[in-house]
Order: C-alpha cells, then sequence, then structure tokens
C-alpha cells in the first residue's frame, strides 16, 4: 500500500497523542544488554538439607539500565511430581552498575525434593549447569544424619559407589563403599612394589571422608569398605596376561602372570586385615565385570584359574577372608552365572556378587524372580547359602528430566526387593553424575571442570527418596513377603529387635486400593520421603491407596507381620484358576497360637469380583492344626485378570494373622496363534482359537490392522467343547508393507455374550523356498525370482540419526528364502563410504549386517507380564553379525539366548556360510552383496521347520562412514534386540 505525505503526517499526530501501549503499567525494560540470572541455594556446594533448616535462595543478575523499572523475577517451586509449592513475583530494582540480587526464603518443612523453577521478565533463565538442565536449580530436606544408629556391618544394607569430593553419605545413610586395592592402581613401577607401599604407609586403603556439619555439630561417619582386586597395570600386561585374551583392561594369566596374582593377593590379604582389624571379615572382591567378549576374551577356566589362585591366597594369611565373585555386569547373565558354577567357581567363593541391573521398572523386568532364581542356583551348586551381594544397580536420566521419577522410583524399590529377598548388601551407582557416562548420578555434577568428583552436587529426586528409605530400614532384615495383595502389588516386611517396617507399592501404574490388616487403631504411615502422619486404622484394618512410590508403615502388630507371623495362616496354594461363571477352592492350613484359638477365618475377596466373602467359625485346641476349604463362586460376567483373595484370621473380632493368593480369571476361549501368511502371493491371517473351559461356543471374530485402512475383515466360528478352529482373513488388495510389523487388533464375541479383546503382530514377509541351495558367492542370479523389499529413505533409520545425510547415504534391497537344509538371505547394500576395520565382535561398530533370528516367534503369544520370563520361555534365538572384514567375510554371534547350545563367539564356515562381495557403484561409493547361508542347526532347531511356519527375524544395516561418527548409523528392520517385536518371516510351502 501507498501512502500520500498527508496520511504519513496524521498518522504521526495520532500516535503522538494516543497512550502508550504500556498505559497504566510501568514502562517496558530496556536492558543495557542482555540480562543474565544465577541462582544459588544457601548450601551451594550440596544443596541437601535436615529438618529444621532454612533454605535461603538467592538470584543475582547484571545487564539492566539503571533506573530502568519493570523488571521482574518469577519463582516457583515445586516437588518431585511438578505441583506447586510456592510462586513468588519478586520486583527487581537494579543497582547503579546495572547489576541485582534477590533473595527468597525457599519451603523446607517437609522432607523430599524441591526443583525451583526462576526466569526474569524478559525472558532470561537459569542457564544449564553441569549435568542440570537449564530452567532451574534443585534442593532436598531429607532426615537428619546425626540421629541414624551405626549397626555392626553385618546388619548393614545400603552401600554406593559415590565419586563426591565432598561426603554425603551422612545424608544418604550409605555405609558401605569401594575399598581400592586394585592392582593396577597400587603397582605401577614393578611388580611386587605394594608391599613396600603399605609397610611404609603402616595402614592402606581406609577411606578418609572429611566430617559433616549438621545444625553446628561435626559428625564423623563409619563406612565398611569392600576392595575390588584384579586387573594389572597396562604397562605389564605383555608379562602377565596371553596376548590374544586382552580386553578392556583384563586378559587370562601366562605362568609368569599367576606367579605375580598370587604374590599380590597374599601382600593384600596381609595388609587389608592389617589396616581394618576391627572388621567382623573382610570381603574381597576380584574381577569387575568379566563379561565375554567386550571385558573377557579368555576361557571360563582361564577365570576360575584367576579365583582359584586369588582364594588359596587370601585364605593363607587372612582368617577372616571372604572371597566374592564372579561380579558380571547384570543380573540377567543367568546362563552365564550358572555355566561358571557348573564348571566349579563355587569351590573359590565365600560370597557371590554381581552388578544387578534390570531395566526399570524392575518388577516387569523381573528382579525378584532373577534374585531368587541366581540364590537358589548357587546353594544348589555350592551345597549351602552364600551371602549374596550387589555391587553396583543404576539408571540414567540422561535424555529427559522425566526420567528423574522413573529413577527415583525404581531405584527405591529394587533396593527395597534386594533386601526383601535377603541380600547381603547393594551399591547403588552413582553419586553424581560424571561426563564420561552421565545421568546415573544421584546428583547433577554442577562443575563442568571436574569429571570424577565434584566440590558442587545438585539433588535429583532419588537422593531424598532413598535417604527416606535408609533411614527406617537400615539395620532391618526381611521376615515377609507380601505378594498376594494384587498383580503388580509387592511388599515386605522388614524387622529388628523392637522395631518392624511393612513397606509396600503398586507398580502397574494406576493406583491400587487394598485393605491391610495391622492389628492396631492407628498406625505411622511414612511416604516415599520419610514424612510421617498417623493414619486410623478402624477394627485393625487399614484402608490405603498404593502407587509406584512405596510408603512404609510402623506401629503394626508384630502378631501379623513381624517374625514368624505367617505360621498361623498358610495358603495351600500361591494363585489359583476359575472361569467367569465357575467355582474355586481356595485352601488355607490354620495353626492356633498358644492358648489355642476361638475365632473366624474370612476370606474377602477382591471388590470388582462382585462375590460375597466366606467365613468359617473356628475353635482350635493348642497344637491342632487344620486345613479350610472355602467354594468361591465366580460371577459370570467377571473380565478376565488376576484378582487378590485375603485371607484374615480373627480372635475376639480383633485379626491376629493374615495372608492371600492370587485368583486368574481365565477366559472360556482364547486367541492361541495369529500367523500372517501368503496364500497365492496374497496376504491372509491366520488366527487359531481355542476353547478352554470345556463347552460349546459359537461367535464371531473381527479383526482389524492398527493405521491400515480397510483392513477390518470378519470370520464365525463354531468350537466344540476344548476343540480349536483355524480362521483364515484375507487381506488381498489392501496396501500393506512386507517390512512393517503391524498389530492386529482382535475382538471375539460369542453367542453367550462373552467378549474377549486380544492384541498380536504380524508382518506379511515371506522367505520363498528354494527347490535347489542357492549359490553362496555374492552372485545373485539364483535369487532372480525372489521378490526384493526396498529399504531407503528417513523412516528406516533406527540409530544415529544424527549421522544420516540423505537417501544416498545408505539403502539396500533385502531377499529371504529357505529350505530344510538352511535359511537364505541377501542384502544389497549401496553405500556411498565403506568403512570396516574391526573384527569379530567389535564388526557392529563399522559396516556390516546384524540378525537377529528367534525360532519360536509365537511361543510368547500369552504373556505373563514378566520380560524375563517371557524372554526366557525362547530358548533358541541369537544375534548374528556379518561383515567384510579385513581378514575376508566374518560371522559372528554377538547374543545368544542359549549360550551353551548357541555359544557366543566366532561362526566357523561349517555353521554359517556367508560371503561378501564389494564392487564400485555406478556413480560413487559401493555395493556391498551380502548372501549367508544359515542351516536350522546353528539357530538351535532339532529339525527343519515345517513348511508353512513362521521365524521371528530382525536386522540392523549398519553404515559408519568416518573415525568421528561414534557410534553406526543403521536402517533397521523390525527391532533387534526385542524379540517381542521381531518380524514374523513365513516361510512358503
Amino acid at each position: 500500500m501507498k501512502h500520500s505525505l498527508s496520511h504519513v503526517v496524521l498518522l504521526g499526530l495520532l500516535c503522538l497523542l494516543a497512550p502508550p501501549p504500556w498505559a497504566g503499567g510501568q514502562a517496558p525494560l530496556v536492558p543495557a544488554q542482555p540480562t543474565t540470572l544465577v541462582g544459588e541455594t544457601s548450601r551451594p556446594d550440596t544443596s541437601t538439607y535436615v529438618v529444621g533448616e532454612p533454605v535461603e535462595l538467592t538470584f543475582s543478575g547484571e545487564g539492566v539500565s539503571p533506573g530502568v523499572g519493570g523488571l521482574a523475577l518469577l519463582v516457583t517451586v515445586r516437588d518431585e511430581h511438578g505441583a506447586s509449592l510456592m510462586s513468588r513475583r519478586l520486583p527487581i530494582p537494579a543497582g547503579p552498575d546495572g547489576r541485582w540480587s534477590t533473595k527468597l526464603a525457599g519451603p523446607s518443612g517437609r522432607l523430599g525434593f524441591y526443583r525451583v523453577e526462576a526466569k526474569l521478565s524478559t525472558g532470561a533463565t537459569l542457564p544449564k549447569l553441569g549435568t542440570r538442565p537449564a530452567g532451574l536449580l534443585t534442593y532436598c530436606v531429607v532426615p537428619d544424619p546425626s540421629k541414624r544408629k551405626l549397626y555392626p556391618e553385618r546388619e548393614t544394607f545400603f552401600g554406593m559407589q559415590t565419586g563426591f569430593g565432598m561426603n554425603l553419605l551422612p545424608y544418604l545413610g550409605v555405609r558401605w563403599v569401594l575399598g581400592g586395592y586394585r592392582w593396577g592402581e597400587t603397582e605401577t613401577e614393578r611388580l611386587g612394589e605394594f608391599v613396600d607401599k603399605w609397610r611404609a604407609a603402616g595402614q592402606w586403603g581406609r577411606p578418609a571422608f572429611p566430617p559433616v556439619r549438621v545444625l553446628g555439630k561435626e559428625l564423623q561417619w563409619k563406612t565398611y569398605t569392600i576392595p575390588n582386586l584384579y586387573g594389572p597395570n597396562e604397562r605389564f600386561f605383555s608379562k602377565v596376561y596371553i596376548p590374544s585374551t586382552v580386553v578392556a583392561g583384563y586378559g587370562a594369566l601366562t605362568p609368569e602372570g599367576e606367579a605375580a596374582w598370587r604374590a599380590y593377593c597374599l601382600e593384600v590379604g596381609r595388609a587389608y586385615p592389617a589396616t581394618f582389624p576391627e572388621r567382623q571379615e573382610h570381603i574381597y572382591e576380584i574381577t569387575w565385570e568379566p563379561v565375554y567378549p567386550w571385558r573377557w576374551k579368555g576361557t571360563d577356566e582361564q577365570l576360575l584359574r584367576v579365583y582359584q589362585i586369588a582364594y588359596g591366597a587370601l585364605h593363607e594369611v587372612d582368617p577372616k577372608a571372604a572371597v566374592a565373585g564372579p561380579c558380571l555386569s547384570s543380573i540377567t547373565e543367568y546362563d552365564t552365572h550358572a555355566r561358571l558354577f557348573r564348571k566349579g567357581l563355587g569351590k573359590f567363593l565365600d560370597a557371590f556378587s554381581v552388578h544387578a541391573y534390570v531395566n526399570l521398572p524392575p518388577e516387569r523386568n523381573g528382579l525378584r524372580d532373577l534374585l531368587r532364581r541366581t540364590r537358589q542356583m548357587v546353594r544348589r551348586s555350592v551345597g549351602r547359602e552364600l551371602p549374596m551381594l550387589g555391587t553396583e544397580q543404576g539408571y540414567s536420566t540422561v535424555g529427559s528430566i522425566d526420567k528423574e521419577i522413573i529413577q527415583a522410583r525404581g531405584l527405591v524399590r529394587a533396593n527395597l526387593i534386594h533386601l526383601g529377598e535377603g541380600w547381603r548388601f547393594n551399591f547403588a551407582f552413582y553419586g553424581a553424575d560424571y561426563f564420561y557416562e552421565p545421568g546415573f548420578g544421584f546428583y547433577y555434577n554442577l562443575n563442568p571442570k571436574i569429571e570424577f568428583g565434584s566440590d558442587k552436587v545438585g539433588p535429583k529426586p532419588v537422593a531424598p527418596a532413598y535417604a527416606a528409605m535408609t533411614s527406617l530400614l537400615e539395620g532391618h532384615r526381611p521376615v515377609r513377603t507380601i505378594d498376594w495383595l494384587g498383580e503388580t502389588t509387592l511388599g515386605y516386611a522388614y524387622e529388628r529387635p523392637g522395631d518392624l517396617v511393612v513397606a509396600l507399592w503398586d507398580w502397574g501404574g494406576a493406583p491400587r486400593q487394598v485393605r491391610l490388616p495391622v492389628g492396631s487403631e492407628m498406625v505411622d504411615l511414612y511416604d516415599w520421603m520419610g514424612n510421617r502422619k498417623r493414619v486410623p486404622a478402624p477394627g485393625g484394618l487399614l484402608r490405603l491407596t498404593l502407587s509406584e512410590e512405596p510408603v512404609y508403615l510402623k506401629g503394626v502388630s508384630a502378631d501379623l507381620w513381624g517374625r514368624g507371623a505367617g505360621r498361623a495362616l498358610r495358603p495351600q496354594r500361591a494363585s489359583l484358576d476359575a472361569f467367569p461363571g465357575g467355582s474355586a477352592r481356595v485352601s488355607a492350613s490354620v495353626t492356633p497360637p498358644p492358648g489355642g484359638l476361638v475365632g473366624d477365618l474370612t476370606l474377602s475377596p477382591d471388590t470388582r469380583l462382585a462375590a460375597a466373602g466366606l467365613t468359617r467359625h473356628l475353635r482350635l485346641p493348642v497344637g491342632a492344626r487344620r486345613d479350610v476349604s472355602l467354594e468361591l463362586k465366580v460371577p459370570p460376567g467377571v473380565p478376565a485378570g488376576t484378582y487378590p483373595l485375603q485371607w484374615v484370621l480373627s480372635s475376639r473380632s480383633r485379626p491376629v494373622a493374615t495372608t492371600g493368593c492370587l485368583l486368574r480369571v481365565l477366559p472360556p476361549l482364547s486367541v492361541r496363534q495369529v500367523v500372517p501368511k501368503s496364500v497365492k502371493s496374497e496376504p491372509v491371517l491366520e488366527v487359531l482359537l481355542q476353547e478352554d473351559r470345556g463347552t460349546v461356543a459359537k461367535g464371531t471374530l473381527e479383526a482389524s490392522l492398527d493405521g491400515v485402512p480397510g483392513s477390518r475383515r470378519q470370520a464365525t466360528f463354531s468350537l466344540p467343547p476344548k476343540g480349536s478352529q483355524r480362521l483364515l482373513l484375507p487381506y488381498e488388495g489392501v496396501a500393506v508393507s512386507a517390512l512393517r510389523l503391524y498389530t492386529v487388533r482382535l475382538a471375539v464375541t460369542t453367542s453367550a455374550g462373552y467378549r474377549l479383546s486380544h492384541e498380536a503382530r504380524a508382518t506379511f514377509l515371506s522367505a520363498v523356498r528354494f527347490a535347489a541351495p542357492p549359490s553362496v558367492d555374492g552372485d545373485l542370479s539364483d535369487w532372480k525370482a525372489v521378490p526384493s523389499h526396498l529399504v531407503r529413505g528417513r523412516q528406516w533409520v533406527s540409530r544415529g540419526a544424527q549421522y544420516w545425510h540423505g537417501d544416498d547415504d545408505c539403502w539396500a534391497r533385502v531377499r529371504f528364502g529357505w529350505d530344510a537344509r538352511a535359511l537364505y538371505l541377501a542384502f544389497e547394500v549401496r553405500d556411498d563410504v565403506f568403512m570396516q576395520r574391526q573384527t569379530g565382535y567389535d564388526t557392529w561398530k563399522d559396516d556390516c549386517v546384524q540378525l537377529g533370528i528367534d525360532l519360536e516367534p509365537l511361543k510368547a503369544a500369552v504373556t505373563t507380564g514378566n520380560m524375563l520370563a517371557d524372554a526366557g520361555t525362547r530358548r533358541r534365538r541369537s544375534e548374528l553379525d556379518l561383515a567384510l572384514t579385513p581378514k575376508g567375510p566374518e560371522a559372528y554371534r554377538t547374543a545368544s539366548a542359549d549360550p551353551d547350545r548357541l555359544p557366543v563367539g566366532a561362526v566357523t564356515p561349517g555353521d554359517l556360510r556367508v560371503a561378501v562381495t564389494r564392487r564400485p557403484a555406478p556413480g560413487g561409493g559401493v555395493v556391498l552383496t551380502y548372501g549367508a547361508a544359515i542351516p536350522w542347526r546353528t539357530l538351535g532347531a532339532d529339525r527343519p521347520p515345517a513348511p508353512g511356519s513362521c521365524v521371528g527375524i530382525s536386522a540392523a544395516i549398519n553404515d559408519r562412514d568416518d573415525e568421528t561418527q561414534l557410534e553406526p548409523k543403521a536402517l533397521g528392520l523390525f527391532e533387534l534386540k526385542d524379540p517381542s517385536r521381531f518380524g514374523l518371516l513365513y516361510l512358503e510351502p
């Protein structure tokens, strides 16, 4: 638009006469330069306070023009859930130099975590500091460490790998720490020098934590140490290690190495007792994560030899010696543990140690089952109980502040499970973030100049939650497991003389209401941060809402929950099954207390069952044990699921014993399999229905594919009692991708009105059956009739997306075939830069093809909710890497669900034929052709699979272009590491 001069003058006059846009308020801030904001707590080194200490928040900045008003500081203090605890808007007057500062009292009346969000009205916010994200600072309030009791070492549980430059252990309640004595750190100049060092020092390795000032008084904090010994200094590797076995500081010993190792263990066995004469026992952990092949390339027998030497030497000179190991990197390494114990490791151990990692949440990933299973395996192997030690367990919060609450909930519950399952101690990892592998800290590292042992830290939510747990439970041992209040509800009773604590939580993700007999009219309820409140329990019954954050109960009756309380009332079965409209016989054994029993035994079903409770009146003399069975009717319309049943034994209307079990209500019919097939080159879903109750079932099945228009299909069924039927749902003309994993949603409706929903996975990927084996030589002429599938574009990148630079960076065509001898594959990979410098296990780091193969992909169609249990049902699963290395084509098995049958390591040509050819590509780059024939026996099969069956398949086409690329990017076919997300490869007849 054009304006005449008169229009411009008129507009100017109007602007002069009109009020400014900020009229009625203050003039806008016009900073002289960009304003800055800095925030700090009154305890800037730790931001950790005890109850009763005031918290002062100081904010300052610069860059504001003197005399210019309108600047304000906006401060919000939130708890660990993000709920606002305080919000303030503070005017900021600038000084003559443009600098300003202000102070604010922070809330601190409750134990817990406080996140302070602060920003200026200009938009300036708190900068990122160390590993702490921008926009916030944190502090926490924890129990007073001066009121914590020191228990003997055999009664303490909580440990931590710290890395603090200041002593935060008293605030967290940590007593166990790592204790040095690493061979490579004590003998740096010559083998055998340690003896001179420790004798000259008089004592060696006693940690010297500085005293902590708590409410004006100095507090010394007692700790117990566990040293870790193996691993010489790098300068001596050529003397003590067999060269071909050296990896990550570890290796198998030469004869000279065996002599030096024995000599070192003898000297440590003399030095440690001299330094810690007051200790009840001296625990020596020998190795640190000796996991094949990334930290151990020797044989099992060579690893056992390390332990044999250490065990003999340490026991020779130290009567209190306790040798611990093997300290593998995860409690999920059950098969490796079992193999080592079968070969005799237990002869050289006084304690079992492990880094007890599982994914979070720990319950869903089978932590409790693994702890129990491993303990039982050790007991069977050794013939006696060994102390069970956890020496590392953590979770990284890198990537999202939301992970902080996952870390706090998961690690606190993992420690409660370890303690509840009778483990001797457990070490948390790590005290404060460090920059090599950030995120594992209970505290942020706020000094970016210090990688380890920072002198300035700020807490995450896990710190006060952990401190509350240790304050309530240190010195306690488990007396009862509470696993019958619900499928996802778990808890333990812990006791020491004069103190009984019950911890409870529900890990299912939704609040769960429970009714718990406590035997008292009032109890103390502590939240997960340690805040106490008195709550009523009318008639000795407490109604409680549980979540993923544990609560702790004190003041409960020892007769109900203390040591020996479970003897009075025991369920005869931990779980039982029934169908809707059927019944379940629930039984318990009753042993009367001293003096006999006159009272009632009541069975209370979950309210969702809409079933009446059942009561049996009992009159039992002393010593008379009775088994009581009650018939529980299950209403016809109850959905399938798991329902808790609770027994309460009462005398004079007061509960004297309680226990329970779980009722699994099963659907009257089930979907046993969903198999994608190909019929006349068209996709088809085959659904196998099974009648389970024992009656005739008729109805309809409806299926659809998520995200696929026009995929709704319907079929009718008629099932005889206990019979099955296969239903075919054709998908001709429906646009489906062979390389996409689809979620199939099934709805089953019977003529009697019962409805069942079911989800399954499906892929419409086929392997052509060869009449004669194709050649494995890089020539694809045998594959001309086999359809290829294009993998090209950003949507296929499954790893290292930051290194992706366009469709021409790397792409591939893939084909699959099979016969009674083998599974065949042909991958043509077009790559702009070929890079493969590795051999063996490390080939995955450069250009290669990684394959995940599962011969039993449908076995876990019915899941338990326990990922460990589900994965353990599939024993014929492995991961194979194919690469063109400097030594030529190689195949390497990098992971196996059954290492005894399918060992990790190089796969010989007799067990897997592989060819990888390389040729220039038109227009630049290379074409790599990967061909392989993988015999079924190499995959764990006893016989060839049947035509028309499925194999679980996944793949990653790894691509690395230069050394600055920290990891290979990958084009992914399905989920390489998760067998529940593998594709289904249909073996065409």
